[in-house]
């Protein structure tokens, strides 16, 4: 029986194609999974925050401190922003070990035996995260977090109560589904142009894409995700810094449930 090769530019290893694609495939399906867990996770956790604080009226006490309210929102942002990122590097490990667990316990010895070739054999191609990946891919992240975050600090200042924040962030959830969705199923390049722009608009879209585009070596993409995230969230921040700014927070509301009569 000949053996296989697979030779990915410049490199080769002895391995078959299915196992290269189904390295592939589980990274990239397993990074925006996890991605998609924490960006909901903090946006949640920053709105609810703020929501809380406006029902519990500990708000008014906050900005009347000698600090300027574009730096509350950016410490308030900041702060949750590095916890999610923590969790982000959590699930990862943690996903990671339980799914050797699971494939070790199921296979026995020959399984972790046939997994570890595997992994060599990606090491010959290329084809795994080095640090410097990891701290783009880290970077990516973060940058995407920030922007879900500056939303959801808008967002959760419209807050009537802390019950309402489900409903405020839905239009977030949304906007970070459809990449979500997208870049999970199917490979933006074949889509039309118009949709492929449209899709590359959402700044949630470059954290998905950032593994697959790391394990290509198009930096040049992942760098300008990085930056476009960076600038969506400098401009939310202002934002949320002028809503902030306004004594209005105090008293705004906006309620989606049925008006009583």
């Amino acid at each position: 029986m000949a053996d296989e090769r697979v030779v990915v530019g410049d490199r080769s290893a002895e391995t078959s194609a299915m196992t290269v694609m189904a390295f592939v495939s589980q990274q990239t399906t397993f990074i925006p999974i996890v991605l998609f867990l924490v960006i909901v996770f903090a946006a949640q956790m920053i709105a609810t925050a703020i929501a809380t604080e406006k029902e519990n009226k500990t708000l008014e006490t906050l900005l009347s401190y000698p600090v300027s309210r574009a730096s509350l929102v950016t410490s308030k942002m900041t702060a949750a922003g590095l916890i999610a990122l923590l969790a982000a590097g959590a699930y990862m490990l943690g996903m990671q070990r339980y799914m050797e667990g699971m494939t070790q316990g199921l296979g026995g010895d020959a399984a972790g035996e046939a997994m570890q070739a595997s992994e060599a054999a990606m090491v010959q191609l290329g084809l795994t995260f080095g640090p410097s990946d990891y701290a783009m891919l880290g970077l990516t992240l973060f940058a995407g977090i920030l922007v879900a975050l500056a939303i959801a600090i808008i967002l959760g200042a419209f807050a009537e109560s802390v019950k309402s924040v489900g409903a405020l962030i839905t239009p977030l959830m949304v906007l970070m589904l459809i990449p979500y969705f997208l870049t999970l199923f199917l490979d933006l390049s074949m889509l039309p142009d118009a949709a492929r722009y449209a899709v590359m608009a959402i700044p949630f879209t470059y954290p998905f894409i950032t593994g697959p585009n790391l394990f290509l070596g198009n930096y040049e993409v992942v760098w300008f995700g990085i930056v476009y995230q960076l600038v969506w969230f400098a401009v939310f921040v202002t934002i949320a810094a002028r809503v902030f700014s306004s004594d209005r927070i105090l008293t705004m509301k906006l309620s989606l449930g049925r008006k009583k009569r």
